[in-house]
């Protein structure tokens, strides 16, 4: 059976306001690793998509983790993945804030391209799409 009732991240972590300690950000840096487990554990055994998850936290100028990857080098579903989640993250409510409209959601990760976070082809499909 899988160990499905686990947090990858605290949830005191994901929804508080203010920053992180060094020692915080340590235990949320493991958790593409902890949700690639959890995948296998549920029966998920596709390594590309697995992949894709272990890699979704990248910064397309290479500057994040795990792995520290970099444009091209990071997988294209990881690229799209960080994109989708970044979205999500913008347009949903949080205990500190309410939801982003669409379009200051889309502004603010056009300025994540420019500061090299995410992939500007897959954002500019997501304009696209959204705008």
């Amino acid at each position: 059976m899988a160990d499905l009732g686990k947090e990858i991240v605290p949830y005191h972590l994901l929804n508080r306001k203010g920053g992180l300690t060094a020692d915080e950000f340590e235990s949320i840096k493991s958790h593409p690793a902890e949700s690639g487990r959890l995948l296998r554990n549920m029966g998920y055994h596709n390594d590309a998509m697995i992949t894709f998850v272990l890699s979704s936290h990248e910064y397309f100028m290479g500057s994040c983790y795990p792995d520290g990857l970099k444009g091209e080098e990071i997988p294209f579903g990881s690229r799209i993945i960080a994109v989708a989640d970044a979205y999500d993250a913008l347009t949903s409510w949080r205990p500190y804030r309410d939801p982003w409209e669409l379009h200051a959601s889309l502004d603010e990760i056009r300025r994540g391209v420019e500061r090299g976070f995410y992939d500007p082809k897959v954002v500019d499909v997501l304009v696209e799409l959204m705008g």
